[in-house]
């Protein structure tokens, strides 16, 4: 099915499909691992930053891959690109939808280029997003309440959203309803449902999205998706995902070669007789358990107890066949001091922070 045919699905049975931003490989597969054992349709989007980072057709080309090995629908979803040019990049790299926010733009200039987007994206039959009111916040925890990151904005007139999709042609509308993006620790996250509604009446036909989704109570959102919204966007996994501090330690990534350092220098194994020995490079070789370092390879770090950290995490990998549970163990102190060290430099290297130690939380 194409992305038109499930927003379709999707409004005709009254469900949304979530999308979620990726940054990673580590946060891609656990979106798809968690589609998977919901059963349901997904959409992986990356912002600009995110298409900078991981590159558009490598994203594209993972969703395939992950979508044909675990037998799911996965759609690819370029979101808020600011220029003609972002949403040509993600057209050519094969994104099923093509958000274009030109929020920043005046009205005029922002209608202009959404039709241009249209008209190249609808040649390949893509779908495409438009928005015109800037929804307000980033991707960040904030500290009190939303509603004074909502009063940054201007709430989307029915009128001026009718007069601009009609215009413009696109398929869906991003409209800012008290929908903010980001995480705040007082609440305050209120939809204005009449807005969407008349929205609804205004534009029958259109597909609704609802960025900013993280925060929203659960009935809102029910009400919502009864109310048209038939993709809801931007759930913020990123509020789990914060720098590593002396008392929380979680989730740390490597790849690579960078594994085989971190092993060096943090890694345990227990032997038969119950200690723990430091790992040294015989062991990389396979005398002892097979070897456990493969460049392909991610490995975790496994906390069930973020508020009771032991010395000596335990390691979890990704793959099979590696040595068993409670064989392999990480010395926190030594990983928390190379994650700092890893913090302070990582801007300075930005094109090798993908094989460095990548501290996240991971509950």
């Amino acid at each position: 099915m194409t992305a038109r045919e499930w927003l379709e699905k999707a409004r005709r049975e009254k469900f949304a499909i979530g999308a979620f931003n990726v940054g990673n490989l580590e946060t891609f597969k656990a979106i798809v691992q968690a589609a998977v054992s919901q059963k349901s349709p997904v959409i992986i989007e990356s912002s600009p930053g995110e298409t900078a980072w991981m590159e558009a057709e490598n994203i594209v080309d993972l969703a395939r891959n992950y979508s044909e090995e675990y037998g799911i629908p996965i759609l690819v979803n370029l979101d808020h690109a600011e220029s003609l040019e972002q949403c040509i990049e993600g057209i050519k790299a094969g994104y099923d939808l093509i958000h274009f926010d030109g929020s920043k733009f005046i009205l005029e200039d922002n209608l202009e280029i959404a039709k241009k987007v249209v008209e190249l994206a609808h040649q390949g039959g893509l779908v495409v997003e438009g928005e015109i009111d800037h929804i307000t916040g980033s991707s960040e925890v904030y500290t009190g309440s939303a509603q004074g990151e909502i009063a940054k904005g201007k709430f989307t007139d029915p009128n001026q959203a009718k007069e601009f999709v009609q215009s413009s042609g696109v398929d869906i509308f991003a409209a800012f309803f008290g929908n903010v993006h980001g995480v705040f620790t007082g609440g305050g996250e209120n939809l204005r449902l009449d807005i969407l509604e008349k929205l609804a009446e205004s534009l029958p036909s259109i597909y609704f999205s609802l960025h900013g989704g993280s925060g929203i109570p659960d009935d809102q959102v029910q009400e919502a998706i009864k109310k048209e919204i038939a993709a809801s966007m931007s759930y913020d996994l990123r509020k789990k995902h914060k720098p590593i501090k002396k008392d929380v330690i979680l989730n740390t990534v490597t790849h690579g070669m960078f594994s085989e350092s971190l092993f060096l220098e943090a890694g345990y194994i227990k032997t038969k007789g119950g200690d723990l020995r430091k790992i040294d490079r015989s062991d990389f070789e396979g005398k002892e358990f097979g070897g456990f370092v493969d460049p392909s390879e991610s490995f975790f770090l496994e906390i069930k107890d973020p508020k009771n950290i032991p010395d000596m995490i335990p390691v979890s990998f990704e793959k099979q066949g590696r040595p068993e549970e409670g064989v392999v163990f990480m010395d926190k102190n030594k990983v928390l001091e190379l994650a700092e060290e890893y913090e302070k430099w990582k801007n300075n290297w930005p094109g090798l922070t993908n094989g460095l130690i990548e501290p996240k939380l991971h509950i």
